[in-house]
């Protein structure tokens, strides 16, 4: 593991996940949903530790959306990442910048204030334009050295990498940002806030059986649960529409 002693510690809010490149994915996409893709060495240590000191994760990935989430959801790790950006949610892929920019612009974080874990030199050019960090975990080819930038630190492992964020603590979660509030969950496309009031109301619903929900009672049932304003709980009715 190479570390640049010298360089000022960051604090880090977010960890974006490069899992592999168009060529990796086609390598094993053949074989889903019958096997599940390999994990590197260190992963669940990693992704347990970021989900315990509640930091957020997601996937910056050129293969499609579905088949990422396939490949986690068969590898047990879904439940890990608040969202994926897949490679046909963007009009330019890795080595652009634009996938890692769309990714903390769902965040509503700086690049700066995000970590992006890759294993490739495409996938760097992508992150360090975006203005994120980088810690790259050695992969089959070596790094470049047009890449050794003063914030980008190489790993010979995840492993490794999760012994990093441990001894700097540089993972912590900010204060007024609490990321299941503004962004929807992989698992079923809602938010917290969505989830409580979708919640209330079908509670609601049941104890008056089946009748009208009065607006008022509905939104004094999902305030006792959640911090919502009243225009934040309109905005939530109008985008659940569909859904209630």
């Amino acid at each position: 593991m190479a570390l640049k002693d010298n360089v000022p510690r960051r604090r880090t809010h977010a960890v974006l996940f490069g899992l592999g490149d168009q060529a990796w994915s086609e390598r094993y996409s053949a074989r889903i949903p019958i096997e599940p893709a390999p994990l590197k060495d260190g992963l669940i240590e990693l992704l347990a530790y970021l989900m315990l000191h509640r930091i957020p994760c997601a996937v910056v990935t050129s293969t499609r959306t579905d088949v990422a989430m396939r490949e986690l959801q068969n590898a047990g790790l879904l439940q890990h990442f608040q969202f994926v950006i897949g490679g046909e949610q963007v009009r330019r892929g890795k080595p652009d910048p634009e996938p890692y920019l769309r990714a903390v612009e769902v965040l509503r974080l700086s690049p700066a204030a995000c970590v992006a874990l890759e294993d490739s030199d495409i996938g760097v050019r992508s992150a360090v334009a975006a203005g994120l960090r980088v810690s790259q975990v050695n992969g089959l080819v070596q790094p470049s050295a047009d890449f050794l930038a003063p914030d980008h630190k190489l790993f010979d492992s995840l492993r490794d990498v999760h012994m990093h964020f441990a001894v700097t603590g540089e993972c912590v979660k900010r204060a007024d940002y609490t990321v299941n509030d503004v962004v929807p969950d992989v698992r079923d496309g809602l938010t917290r806030k969505e989830r409580a009031v979708l919640y209330c109301l079908r509670e609601t619903q049941q104890e008056l059986k089946d009748r009208n929900v009065p607006t008022i009672m509905l939104y004094g049932r999902v305030v006792e649960k959640v911090d919502l304003s009243q225009r934040e709980f309109q905005e939530i009715l109008t985008r659940m529409a569909g859904k209630i």
